[in-house]
């Protein structure tokens, strides 16, 4: 209610110049990487974005069989783990040859990513995004307890550094929490 009885449906606006200088006053979080010092606000949400837009790359590399767009997820000495799910641990290259071997049989596929947590620290970043996924035999509709239709769901983990373009991923470990299979 806003002081006469009446509910007040929107909050009250902040004048532009206010938004403007506290996104440009210093934030109370550790320095990522690359950066002097504490971030601003503006800087840790620039950072933030850059890094779903990393998780958004890693998702459609896998999904649409872009293996080559992983070097842009991936450091090249990356150490990535994906034997929770019955893959291999080792490195980008290696995780890249399984997928492009093992992958096709599932044409259908979709990595759906809730909110990542990301914490920063002088060395980079950690990140803990939460996922779902689906692996159909078919790009077309299928029964839901059609053969080989498997559904899932776990905690990607990924170290992140940042390079001279952009947010990597220098190690990634996939904590499978569930998986049906038809």
């Amino acid at each position: 209610m806003d002081g006469t009885g009446a509910l007040r449906r929107t909050p009250p606006r902040r004048p532009a110049e206010e938004i403007a200088g506290a996104l440009e006053e210093p934030y109370d979080r550790a320095p990522a990487r690359g950066t002097a010092g504490g971030m601003t606000r503006l800087e840790d949400l620039v950072h933030r974005a850059d890094i779903g837009e990393l998780l958004a790359r890693y998702a459609r590399a896998v999904d649409e069989g872009e293996w080559d767009l992983l070097d842009t997820v991936f450091t090249a000495d990356a150490e990535i783990d994906l034997s929770s799910t019955g893959g291999p641990k080792g490195t980008r290259e290696q995780v890249k040859a399984w997928l492009a071997e093992t992958l096709p049989s599932w044409p259908g596929r979709q990595h759906l990513l809730g909110p990542a947590s990301v914490s920063f620290d002088e060395r980079g970043a950690s990140v803990r995004a939460p996922f779902t996924d689906t692996l159909s035999p078919s790009r077309e509709m299928v029964r839901a307890d059609a053969s080989g239709l498997i559904r899932g769901g776990g905690v990607y983990h990924h170290t992140l550094v940042r390079a001279p373009d952009g947010w990597r991923s220098r190690a990634m470990r996939l904590e499978q929490q569930w998986r049906t299979i038809s």
